[in-house]
């Protein structure tokens, strides 16, 4: 009983060993290990409105280029949905909802996308293009499938565009 004790005093100790060994830590020219708190001095309190806008601006580009914080930074908002000024409209006889993508979802996200496509013969659509969407490439996919899967009566004709919008609250 002892001897397996000891063993597995022997593995849980070089599995703590290699897990504090394993932990990154920023080094200086000679290997050295370096705390970053140490080498940034801590804005001090002042009475000067100048002196203090400054020190805010300073924080703030540590924080707007330090890529720990972009994800942290919220999405801007969407673009407003182009109006299509395209006519006639053709009308579609056959249409198939985009589907919501889950991570748009779950991020409360809204937005559109403008297609450009052709119909063949017998009035599918084909060649279809993403010519803007707002935001980029969140929905894009949803929208060139959906389109995929439409059916028109007017066939033969090129260059159409269709805006799909997405939102949460339909």
């Amino acid at each position: 009983m002892k001897k397996n004790y000891l063993n597995t005093t022997l593995i849980l100790g070089l599995t703590v060993f290699n897990l504090v060994a394993c932990q990154s830590q920023p080094v200086d020219k000679e290997g050295k290990p370096v705390n970053k708190v140490e080498n940034e001095q801590t804005p001090q309190p002042t009475s000067d409105p100048n002196e203090a806008q400054r020190a805010i601006e300073n924080q703030a580009g540590k924080v707007k280029n330090n890529p720990e914080f972009s994800a942290l930074q919220p999405e801007p908002a969407p673009r407003k949905a182009p109006a299509l000024t395209q006519t006639p409209a053709l009308k579609p006889i056959e249409k198939v909802e985009a589907e919501y993508p889950l991570n748009a979802v779950k991020n409360a996200q809204e937005g559109w996308v403008l297609l450009k496509f052709n119909t063949d013969e017998i009035g599918h659509t084909s060649q279809i293009k993403v010519l803007d969407s707002s935001p980029k490439k969140i929905f894009d996919k949803a929208a060139v499938k959906a389109l995929s899967q439409w059916r028109y009566i007017e066939t033969g004709n090129s260059n159409q565009q269709v805006l799909i919008e997405f939102n949460l609250t339909k």
